[in-house]
């Protein structure tokens, strides 16, 4: 598996925006070959992950024994490549694989056979594989804070629809995983599915964001709590344009691809919106100043060269002297060709 995308994602993590720096590619995992498809569609693009040691982890789920399995590789500071791939789903099937720091060993969480499953592993090994809940669920996200630990949410089977949710988590002395209490974000039964959630642990409390259908297309909202607390009544995020596009052909823009970020009480949430549309999905996004609980106006990352070039995916990261976001697009005039990691940024001003 070529590493372009895991130079791109490493800088979007970048702390300042002026120390930016691509280094070479990288190869993870076992080297190209016919029939061999590299899947990296865990929410919000959350596949990479650094621990204070400087020791890198990658997730990701390929074919490579004839099923999708999720697998990771690590690659300390000191050496010059990742390590061999290590399988860590042991069902039928596994997809959309997320990785976050946790002290010296990394979490991950991934579906699997239609449960989500989590499991910590690092270079030394790994705990066991703990299948979170009875229920059907999907779509795992995580995050971690250096004082308030690791928070998960996930998309749970309740009543025929998904519902987002939400549970702490915490390691024993073994690397086996536990789950604190689960509680939904919205405390209003879903009438419509909730999708694809993102979760951001910052030092005021934890942020959760979402795809929400409940208006017949998809809005973007967000629900936070204090660390003792229960959560907000739902937010809309996304801006909704009206116009005579909206009314004549059909209930409003779509949005998509939801990522949150935070540090400290800084978050940047990131998306690829369709209120322009004339030239497809472009990216936006907004930043809160306090923990997540209220978000700044939506702000179009991109430039206009996005209007021809539409991204396909976009991702985030903020730091202490500024935001980042990212998107990845075809670059005017090659196209069909590499698809180019495309990065925009702004200070705290």
């Amino acid at each position: 598996m070529r590493g372009g995308w895991l130079a791109g994602a490493l800088v979007l993590a970048s702390p300042a925006l002026a120390e930016w720096q691509f280094g070479p590619d990288l190869n993870v995992g076992e080297a190209p070959r016919a029939g061999l498809f590299h899947q990296l569609e865990g929410t919000a693009r959350q596949h990479l992950a650094v621990n204070g040691e400087g020791t890198v982890a990658a997730a990701w789920a390929d074919n490579a024994d004839g099923s999708y399995q999720v697998r990771a590789a690590f690659r300390a500071h000191d050496e010059p490549e990742f390590g061999a791939a290590q399988q860590l789903s042991t069902g039928r099937e596994a997809y959309q694989p997320v990785v976050v720091a946790v002290g010296g060993v990394f979490l991950f969480a991934w579906e699997q056979d239609g449960h989500v499953w989590l499991r910590s592993a690092g270079p030394a090994g790994m705990g066991p594989a703990t299948r979170i809940e009875a229920m059907e669920s999907t779509e795992p996200a995580l995050a971690a804070h250096p004082a308030h630990g690791v928070v998960a949410a996930w998309a749970r089977r309740e009543s025929g629809v998904m519902r987002i949710v939400s549970a702490p988590v915490s390691l024993d002395g073994d690397g086996g995983v536990r789950l604190g209490e689960v509680r939904p974000v919205d405390a209003e039964p879903a009438a419509r599915d909730q999708l694809y959630p993102t979760v951001a642990v910052t030092d005021a409390g934890v942020l959760v964001g979402w795809e929400d259908r409940r208006h017949g297309h998809t809005r973007l909202y967000t629900a936070f709590r204090g660390h003792e607390g229960a959560f907000s009544d739902p937010r809309l995020l996304n801006d909704l344009p009206q116009g005579p596009r909206t009314v004549e052909f059909g209930a409003g823009s779509g949005v998509t691809r939801l990522a949150l970020a935070a540090r400290g009480d800084r978050v940047a949430a990131v998306w690829l919106d369709k209120r322009d549309f004339r030239s497809g999905y472009d990216v936006f996004a907004a930043l809160s100043e306090d923990g997540g609980a209220d978000f700044g106006p939506n702000e179009m990352v991109q430039d206009m060269f996005g209007a021809n070039t539409p991204p396909v995916a976009g991702c985030r990261g903020p730091g202490p002297r500024g935001s980042a976001a990212g998107g990845l697009g075809r670059h005017p005039g090659r196209h069909p060709g590499p698809v180019d990691v495309l990065v925009g940024g702004r200070g705290v001003e």
